[in-house]
């Protein structure tokens, strides 16, 4: 029974560290795309192209933001109502020992209720779980394209000649923030 629950209870909360890890990740992506964007201005018309792309992985980090927000907050109510299931099915383990030496309707009307607030309980984590795992797959594909993102910014940094040497480093960053990304993802 609760050791069940307890596990349930651990997944949840390693959960949000793996949310923590995601969001930490497109912070990292956003400043290296805002120095990025400054370093290309600076090259001139050579790297233009790579300031679009800069944008649009600063764009990219704060979709992955939002998404992981909204994970957050999910895995929040997670917690709580996992925390609350705790609760519930002490209260339930006991009225049932008490039920084995007493049968009084007011014990039996209690744990009828109990029953049923857990199967609500249960009925709740379950769409919340369902919208996790919207928020999570919206994150993957994005970070699909994140990918796409930043192997142009790896051709545009190739084009930009000589000077384009700091900016291939910046993508090569890029490009390791968002492979860091997915496994994250994959375990959430």
């Amino acid at each position: 029974m609760s050791s069940v629950q307890s596990h349930e209870l651990q997944r949840f909360i390693m959960l949000r560290e793996g949310i923590k890890e995601v969001a930490f990740r497109a912070f990292q992506i956003k400043l290296l795309a805002l120095n990025a964007t400054l370093l290309a201005k600076r090259f001139g018309e050579q790297a233009r192209g790579f300031v679009v792309i800069s944008t649009e992985l600063r764009d990219f980090s704060q979709l992955l933001r939002t998404q992981m927000e909204g994970l957050g907050e999910n895995s929040t109510k997670l917690v709580s109502l996992a925390s609350y299931e705790l609760k519930l099915l002490r209260q339930l383990n006991l009225l049932t020992r008490a039920g084995q030496h007493t049968s009084h309707d007011r014990l039996q009307n209690a744990q009828g209720q109990l029953q049923t607030q857990h199967q609500q309980l249960q009925r709740q984590m379950g769409q919340i779980h369902s919208a996790m795992q919207t928020w999570v797959d919206d994150a993957y594909q994005a970070c699909l394209f994140g990918t796409v993102i930043a192997r142009t910014a790896k051709i545009e940094a190739a084009h930009a000649g000589p000077l384009g040497a700091a900016l291939a480093d910046a993508s090569n960053q890029f490009s390791n923030y968002v492979e860091q990304i997915l496994p994250n993802l994959e375990q959430l």
